[in-house]
């Protein structure tokens, strides 16, 4: 089978890496939805997504229900196909619309799109956001809200899997997208307020390419049980939380910052999960993590990690929203400490990072009172 990158006659195109192929079959059928997609992706994505690669068959029958004023009419075609994942807030669906596969995100618990469909698109412009496709509302004022799909998965699977193995080159190019994604959205007003490495995901490690997504939603209006099929790590989205949120505190880009700082952990950490072994603290109670927080206790540098970055973590994780970093200069930050660690190992400027005096990274984080 011949790759190409334009379309000609007698070509077909993978709606998943974007290529066009001459001859081979092309595969329709994954997680209950059809479109397009080479045998490579397709066996791929089945294999880091748990489903089912399968020859053309009849397409999915499930569809949103009814439409209400404020879905954009030509989400009318959505379908949607196999659940990839939940919480209390929302389920996560592969689908399609007019063949082009989707992430598709239902909300429940009054959490709704909180961006105007025009600024959604713009964003999803960005190379690290995950492209807006579209939203619908149902009869019952849940919103499906759909992305572009990364069939590879989230972030944190990778860290999980096979963290360990990467460079120190790699991790920081990868946060270094995430970090020019959150200021992509804070220039267009828009508080991401849940970012962890389960809503980053792989779009190539090849490039290597990562993109933001499950951005633009409200806060929940209510607080909803836990799902009791709900994964483990799926119940630490607090961990992520800065202090003031974790205090009832709305979402601002200063606590955008903080999370960053938490992911940037989590890679260097090989997705092990915040705040898990630190003494005195229950990493899935919310009151015992803001306990510590308000204590000054911050996460332990990760193993082996540069001291730098950890320094940048812990600006990030300031007590005070106003002293943490800006996100216009994360990105170039992080490319500051890279190019410094690739000239010296073991350089430490004191200075550069933070404006906190009260940052020494030669003490310890403070620990919770027992």
């Amino acid at each position: 089978m011949a790759e190409t990158y334009a379309a000609h006659d007698g070509q077909w195109g993978c709606n998943l890496c974007r290529r066009y192929f001459v001859g081979g079959e092309a595969y329709h059928c994954f997680h209950g939805c059809n479109f397009d997609a080479c045998e490579e992706c397709m066996a791929r994505g089945g294999r880091r997504m748990g489903g089912p690669v399968e020859a053309p068959g009849p397409r999915a029958t499930s569809r949103v229900r009814p439409l209400l004023a404020r879905a954009d009419v030509a989400m009318q075609d959505l379908h949607l196909g196999r659940l990839l994942g939940h919480s209390q807030y929302k389920d996560i669906f592969v689908g399609d619309r007019d063949g082009v596969p989707l992430a598709v995100t239902r909300t429940k618990g009054g959490v709704l799109l909180g961006v105007d469909p025009e600024t959604m698109a713009a964003l999803g412009a960005h190379p690290y956001l995950l492209s807006y496709h579209g939203h619908a509302q149902d009869s019952d004022g849940s919103e499906y809200i759909a992305f572009e799909l990364c069939p590879d998965g989230p972030l944190e699977t990778f860290l999980v899997r096979e963290g360990s193995e990467w460079s120190l080159d790699l991790k920081i190019v990868l946060v270094r997208q995430i970090a020019a994604a959150l200021a992509a959205l804070h220039a267009a007003g828009v508080v991401h307020g849940h970012l962890s490495s389960r809503n980053v995901f792989v779009d190539s490690l090849a490039e290597p390419v990562v993109k933001v997504g499950d951005y633009g939603l409200t806060q929940p209006a209510t607080h909803l049980p836990l799902p009791a099929s709900i994964s483990a790590r799926a119940k630490l989205a607090h961990v992520f939380d800065a202090p003031e949120v974790l205090a009832g505190g709305a979402p601002s880009p200063a606590s955008d910052v903080w999370q960053l700082g938490v992911v940037l952990w989590e890679v260097m950490a090989n997705g092990a999960r915040p705040y898990s072994g630190v003494a005195g603290v229950n990493e899935l109670d919310p009151a015992s993590v803001a306990a510590y927080l308000a204590c000054g206790g911050r996460l332990p540098p990760p193993h082996a990690c540069y001291a730098p970055l950890y320094k940048f973590m812990l600006a990030c994780w300031s007590a005070d929203p106003a002293a943490r970093p800006v996100s216009t200069s994360l990105e170039e930050r992080l490319a500051v400490l890279a190019d410094a660690y690739y000239a010296d190992p073991n350089y430490v400027d004191d200075n550069e990072l933070s404006d906190d005096p009260a940052i020494d990274l030669a003490a310890p984080p403070p620990q919770t009172p027992q």
